[in-house]
């Protein structure tokens, strides 16, 4: 039969089988691989239809049933595993360039620098599968996670070029190998599934020869594996998101410069905060052995120009280029961003400048909190599942003009160690270009040397938790529990330092510390809202009502209260609960305190849920109930300036 089968009438097919008979079609392959012959020059499934019911048609007046002319005619056509003897690949040429010298296998593809083609074993035709040459050139295995990634090397206009770790499951489903055509290769929805198809069996066929590299997505320590970046082998797996930072950890310039810059600055008691800095970035990367928790170091000075922003440099470069929008970052970024900067740090201190570029206190409250938390929050994937929680153990360094304490809430004040620098932090203001410039050009030696020490000798971190608990016992004496541990887990990163890469002997005290650590009386919150209030009766002594004030004259502003000829106040409750939510104090809290210590004259009643006292307002109508706090909290100064408080040493609160 003709090749042009699918041009030929019913008649002008039935001619060619009319020699055959009743034997031949139950006997003889004869009539069937004439028949599969004509289907398999046929493009279009209708006449390979017409041409199989005219020459079933033409066996069952022969003879034949229809069940063993179908049964006949199946075991003639080749199956899908088969391949026909004349099938060929000349394969990819220069593609052994990208695979170490290796010949790839591709099985029952047809492949060569014309295009990627497949036998349709069961038509007994060529389909296409691209247009040109595609190949997974390497594969990526992250260490910690096993996820996977590829390269995928095509040729265009006779040259090689390759979309460098792509995620396995952009090649496994056919509605994401679209994606791919942005990079100029020929995918669309219609070769979309017999692309998935042959990157999966390509992929299964030369898993052998296909280079391999072992990945990370974070730096920090890794079980069993050592520090990132510093494990041999390992590269980043994350293209575009941190890989900027990753590779600003590295050595650079003159590992002397840099040891003479931070000898001088250590050589003289006058740059301790600069010191203190220093010491927390290399207490970062080993709080596993000391504190075990996230902490924030704050540099600060209202004084413009004092060396801070460079004082932070220095710190970070001690594992990398210290350069802004390298591994100093600005704060100015969204929640999430730090939060996965953080996760990315890991083990490395997160080094951020210019506290001030947060606008609002409470956003850097909520700030503080997520950085010291330790760990980011569960969020939902797009299939439904959950994702992998991001998590980091490390100190945050930054700077500002102000002190993050000054409004914040007593468990923010608490995660922060607030270092205030009085002064220069550097070494002769005129200095100060040269030594940022000199650390710009020579960084990332110390860093290095310091983690190798510690993988190579497991008697360093026994050393280190002897230091710290040490240490921890004499802070505890007076700072809070949390704080005793950030200080102590400074003062050993500073005795690493020196023991390990200055040896100089210059090292920070428990004192230099110690008047950097907050107290429990800073992070009480009930102690802070009571100085608050003393300070909130006093600004607003206009707005109280006082002995002998007619109850009928007319009061011009809004009244908060009373002022009793004893010295008390009375503070009507839905203005302090008013004010104290304003200022993110705990309204309950703080009355069952003053309550506790005898200095509110209320009464609460459990089932009334309510605290206050019956009393008179001059100026309010009726007798309303009021939280009457007593005279020996406040006393009159005069009658025109209304009260102030009594010096803190007075106070028995």
């Amino acid at each position: 039969m003709p090749n042009d089968g699918g041009q030929l009438t019913n008649e002008e097919i039935a001619e060619q089988f009319q020699g055959y008979g009743r034997e031949d079609f139950l006997t003889s392959e004869a009539p069937y691989d004439l028949l599969v012959t004509a289907l398999s020059a046929v493009n279009d499934d209708f006449t390979r239809e017409r041409i199989t019911n005219v020459v079933r048609e033409m066996a069952k007046k022969a003879g034949c049933p229809k069940a063993a002319f179908n049964a006949m005619l199946k075991a003639a056509t080749p199956k899908k595993n088969e391949m026909p003897d004349e099938m060929d690949s000349g394969g990819f040429t220069g593609i052994e360039n990208l695979l170490d010298g290796k010949k790839p296998t591709y099985g029952y593809y047809s492949c060569s620098d014309g295009g990627i083609y497949l036998y349709d074993m069961l038509n007994g035709q060529m389909l296409t599968v691209c247009s040109h040459p595609v190949f997974p050139t390497r594969r990526y295995e992250n260490i910690e996670t096993g996820s996977e990634m590829l390269d995928v090397s095509f040729k265009r206009d006779g040259l090689w070029k390759t979309k460098t770790q792509i995620e396995r499951k952009t090649v496994a489903q056919a509605r994401q190998i679209v994606n791919l055509s942005e990079f100029g290769i020929s995918v669309t929805s219609e070769n979309a599934r017999e692309m998935v198809n042959y990157m999966s069996a390509i992929d299964d066929m030369n898993r052998e020869i296909i280079p391999r590299t072992e990945t990370i997505s974070r730096l920090g320590w890794v079980e069993g594996r050592g520090f990132s970046p510093y494990i041999e082998g390992v590269n980043y797996d994350n293209v575009g998101k941190f890989a900027d930072t990753y590779k600003a950890v590295h050595e650079q310039g003159d590992y002397e410069k840099w040891l003479e810059v931070v000898r001088e600055i250590r050589a003289t008691d006058d740059f301790k905060p600069a010191r203190i800095v220093l010491a927390a970035s290399v207490a970062s990367v080993i709080l596993k052995w000391t504190c075990n928790q996230p902490f924030i170091v704050h540099l600060w000075s209202p004084t413009s120009g004092s060396g801070k922003t460079i004082a932070v440099m220095i710190a970070a470069s001690v594992w990398a280029d210290p350069a802004l929008g390298k591994f100093v970052k600005s704060m100015n970024s969204t929640m999430v961003a730090n939060e996965q900067m953080a996760a990315f740090c890991n083990n490395l201190p997160l080094c951020m400048d210019e506290l001030q570029t947060i606008e609002k206190n409470k956003d850097f409250d909520d700030i503080i909190y997520m950085l010291c938390e330790g760990t980011g929050k569960t969020r939902s994937s797009k299939n439904l599942g959950i994702r992998e929680q991001a998590t980091w153990l490390n100190v945050t360094i930054t700077n500002g003009e102000m002190p993050i304490n000054r409004d914040s809430r007593g468990g923010a004040i608490n995660r922060v160690v607030s270092v205030e620098a009085s002064g220069n932090l550097i070494p002769r203001k005129e200095r100060m270009r040269e030594i940022a410039e000199i650390i710009r050009e020579n960084y990332g030696f110390a860093g290095k040397k310091i983690v190798d020490a510690i993988a190579a000798d497991e008697s360093w971190k026994e050393k280190i938790k002897g230091t710290y608990d040490n240490i921890v016992n004499e802070l505890v004496k007076t700072a809070t529990g949390k704080q005793a541990n950030y200080g102590a887990a400074i003062l050993t990163g500073d005795w690493l330092l020196d023991a390990l890469i200055m040896h100089d002997g210059q090292r920070l005290t428990v004192e230099d510390v110690n008047k950097y650590l907050a107290t429990p009386e800073m992070v009480d919150m009930n102690l802070r809202a009571k100085d608050w209030l003393t300070d909130f009766v006093a600004s607003c002594a206009a707005n109280f009502r006082r002995d002998g004030d007619s109850e009928d004259e007319e009061f011009p502003r809004q009244i908060y209260g009373k002022i009793d000829k004893d010295g008390s106040v009375y503070i009507l409750p839905n203005i302090l609960k008013r004010e104290m939510i304003n200022n993110k104090f705990d309204y309950q809290s703080f009355l069952k305190w003053t309550f506790e210590r005898g200095f509110l004259h209320s009464f609460h009643s459990e089932s009334q849920k309510h605290w206050g006292v019956a009393t008179s307002i001059p100026g309010v109508a009726h007798r309303t109930r009021a939280l009457h706090f007593l005279a020996k909290t406040f006393k009159p100064l005069d009658e025109q300036s209304g009260m102030e408080v009594l010096e803190e040493e007075e106070i028995p609160w």
